[in-house]
């Protein structure tokens, strides 16, 4: 079943279709909850609007709430079939936390598994391993919390590190085939940028895609990628144009009646 069902004693109120099969729920706040797809989506609705929602190769295996990082709200963590263990941020879904687990994640469950007042996730994986995770209130919490915000920042640099070297990597590459009076085509130049905007056709009844560089630079293939589903059969959608220009445009035809 495709739908996310409200009740109030045994009527319906409210109906919300996904885009494949509901596997957990799971509540965070009043009136807010978590959900998990089949097809490896997982996100929040606040009563029937979503907040956000991202979607992964892997399989979820079960969500919960919890407040990891003490400050009042609890975040959404989720289990993976490849072993991981995300904590998001409610409102946004961005990761605060992460762990991994060498075997699929078979339950998370929210326990005083010491004895001592102090509620913690404790986390089963199918191997047997079991893992507690305390609030970020506590000394050993704040500990983890602060070695996961490094371990981020230093992965942004990083990744911030290899966009630099391949835009470097390219410069020098046009810079080697541009000879003192040379032509200069097929070199596209260091400035070069691509913007897009979005249109409706009402002869066509369909939506535009309008990509165009700020200079004479063609378009000669645009690759759209919708890991959501929906707007096209699979999730990618590649686009040719026979006469290449500085705009391409793409057409899309939306399925009816999908949750977007």
């Amino acid at each position: 079943d495709y739908a996310i069902r409200m009740f109030m004693q045994e009527e319906v109120v409210s109906e919300i279709v996904e885009t494949d099969r509901v596997m957990v729920l799971a509540r965070v706040l009043v009136n807010k909850y978590s959900y998990g797809l089949a097809n490896g989506t997982i996100g929040v609705y606040s009563g029937n609007k979503r907040v956000w929602r991202v979607k992964s190769k892997n399989t979820i295996r079960d969500l919960g709430a919890f407040d990891l990082d003490a400050d009042g709200v609890p975040e959404v963590i989720s289990g993976w079939s490849n072993g991981a263990l995300n904590v998001r941020n409610e409102d946004n879904g961005e990761v605060v936390f992460k762990d991994s687990f060498s075997s699929p994640i078979a339950k998370i469950v929210q326990a005083d598994y010491r004895m001592d007042n102090t509620e913690q996730i404790i986390v089963c994986a199918e191997d047997g391993e079991v893992r507690g995770y305390l609030p970020a209130d506590t000394e050993q919490g704040q500990a983890v919390m602060d070695e996961q915000q490094d371990a981020k920042a230093l992965t942004e640099l990083e990744q911030r590190k290899s966009e630099l070297l391949l835009e470097l990597h390219s410069l020098e590459e046009n810079l080697k085939q541009t000879k003192p009076g040379a032509e200069t085509d097929g070199i596209i130049p260091g400035n070069t940028r691509v913007n897009m905007d979005m249109a409706t056709n009402a002869v066509q009844r369909n939506c535009e895609f309008i990509f165009t560089t700020n200079n004479d630079t063609c378009i000669t293939c645009v690759v759209i990628i919708d890991l959501e589903g929906g707007l096209f059969e699979g999730e990618s959608h590649v686009v040719m144009p026979a006469n290449p220009s500085s705009t391409c445009n793409v057409c899309i035809r939306p399925k009816k009646n999908i949750s977007s």
